[in-house]
């Protein structure tokens, strides 16, 4: 009986041209009855419908399916790299050309989404996800009409298209024609939602009833989107906690910093760190100095995570001795080695690269350790403001599931602090604090301050960001595009009643 659900609903999904979503659910009916003839039918006509000759095989289909996780994971260069292979092969599947795009477009590289969206909608004019994220796209690079289009376009192949929805709604809401909340509300009422689909309503209606006297129904919304977005990561604080503790354990004792000269070849890339909380100012500070001419910011990389995690991997013999072993410096040049081949991949012709992981303020010991000559900036944010920023935003890839419960934040938070005090204390000197409300306050000290930090001569580009034509796809792409502006560090304030949980955790 489930099953016969399943495909009805796939079924209904392909009829109203979503066809990634159908695609999920054929696959997940072939992933419990791999001979099933209706869902084997069902994703035959799927690659039908653009007159493709060559079937998407099982293998392109569980391919994609793999590239998605990594996507899901914040692992996006990964998934770059399998995409991209499966490109040569399968050169007619608007599917992976639409998985492509979006992991582009989560990296930054806008233009090159853009380019993978087009080719699938080129492959598939009815392919309505593409027209959504297409549309989502364009809006970040400030082409709104356009925007607004392609949003359209995907709504009038399917009009039930959540993310076109969503998307489209706060766009238009100024207009003559804008969207009314009650379309909103009704999506809301529809049992036949994804999970995903579900959190991103309740993320709108949040966002719809942020307004005096609408605050409770507002939190309401965002509580539920955060209950749902948790489940969905199936995220445990124990988890961090023991991570956190593993890295104090592992760094309590000094281990070996690389000599820069045993490594002039990879010497000429130098890598900024930009880290902190998320929604702490990164994004900001990453485009002030990607102003400066002699500086490209690249945005989240996930390099030196998965390096860091290889590391910590390696090291769990080593973790249960009471005094661990120092690493070797082997380990040090197998870190500087990749993580430098990484960054020379991306092909920048500007040699000092921003690494603006904000998570990256995990892993200090072993950039200190592998690049002594990297600058690492410190982000410092009000902690409600912090918290408050992570809560009421969504974000579409895995890796920040302590965002999603006010008290696991303000624990995850306390993690945090306590860690940096411990770097401090181990790096002295080593790590540049800058606070982000004394850098919105006094912008042109600030600004110099963090220049000579960098060894960068003054440019007045760098006061000037928000004419940098540089786009990010972050929480903060609106604001970087922007002059810069004060209190947005508290616009908890409204919440204050609601949030009082949260600021007795942080006080704590």
């Amino acid at each position: 009986m489930k099953t016969n659900r399943l495909l009805a609903r796939a079924k209904s999904l392909k009829n109203k041209g979503n066809f990634e979503q159908a695609r999920e659910l054929y696959n997940k009916i072939l992933d419990q009855s791999p001979q099933n003839p209706l869902a084997k039918k069902g994703l035959l006509a799927i690659d039908d419908r653009s007159g493709a000759t060559q079937h998407v095989s099982r293998e392109l289909e569980l391919q994609l399916k793999s590239a998605t996780t990594l996507v899901s994971n914040g692992q996006l260069y990964a998934a770059v790299k399998v995409l991209n292979k499966l490109a040569l092969k399968y050169p007619d599947s608007a599917t992976l050309f639409y998985t492509r795009g979006r992991c582009f477009q989560l990296t930054s590289k806008l233009d090159v989404a853009i380019s993978d969206y087009n080719r699938a909608i080129t492959l598939d004019q009815k392919y309505a996800d593409a027209h959504a994220n297409l549309g989502v796209t364009l809006n970040v690079l400030g082409q709104s009409e356009a925007a607004i289009e392609s949003l359209q376009r995907a709504l009038n192949i399917d009009p039930n298209n959540v993310s076109a929805l969503c998307s489209l709604y706060p766009l238009k809401l100024k207009q003559p024609d804008s969207i009314p909340i009650e379309v909103i509300n009704k999506l809301y009422d529809n049992e036949k939602l994804t999970k995903r689909e579900r959190i991103l309503v309740c993320y709108t209606l949040a966002k719809a009833y942020n307004k005096p006297g609408e605050e409770n129904t507002a939190f309401d919304y965002l509580l539920e989107a955060n209950k749902l977005s948790k489940a969905e990561v199936g995220y445990k604080f124990y988890k961090s906690e023991n991570t956190f503790s593993s890295i104090k354990k592992l760094f309590s004792v000094k281990h070996p910093i690389l000599n820069v000269d045993n490594f002039e070849s990879l010497s000429k890339i130098r890598p900024i760190f930009i880290v902190g909380m998320p929604r702490s100012g990164t994004s900001l500070t990453e485009q002030i100095l990607d102003s400066h001419s002699s500086v490209r910011g690249a945005g989240e990389l996930e390099f030196m995570n998965q390096l860091a995690h290889i590391i910590m991997q390696e090291q769990q013999a080593n973790l249960t001795r009471q005094y661990p072993k120092p690493l070797s410096k082997n380990s040090m040049s197998a870190i500087r080695t990749r993580y430098h081949s990484s960054l020379q991949a991306l092909n920048y012709p500007e040699n000092i690269i921003v690494d603006k992981m904000p998570l990256n303020f995990r892993w200090v010991g072993l950039i200190l350790s592998a690049f002594p000559e990297a600058k690492i900036i410190h982000l410092k944010r009000d902690p409600v403001a912090t918290c408050w920023s992570n809560f009421n935003r969504y974000f579409p890839v895995h890796g920040l599931g302590f965002t999603n419960n006010l008290n696991d934040l303000a624990k995850f938070y306390h993690l945090y602090t306590d860690l940096m005090t411990f770097w401090h204390q181990r790096f002295p000197n080593k790590i540049y604090d800058l606070c982000y409300e004394d850098l919105t306050e006094n912008q042109e000290q600030e600004t110099k301050k963090l220049l000579a930090y960098c060894e960068l001569e003054w440019e007045d580009a760098c006061l000037n960001f928000h004419e940098n034509t540089r786009r990010v796809v972050t929480a903060s792409a609106n604001q970087v595009g922007q002059k810069m502006y004060q209190g947005s560090s508290k616009s908890w304030k409204k919440y204050e009643h609601q949030l009082q949980p949260l600021v007795k955790a942080l006080n704590h």
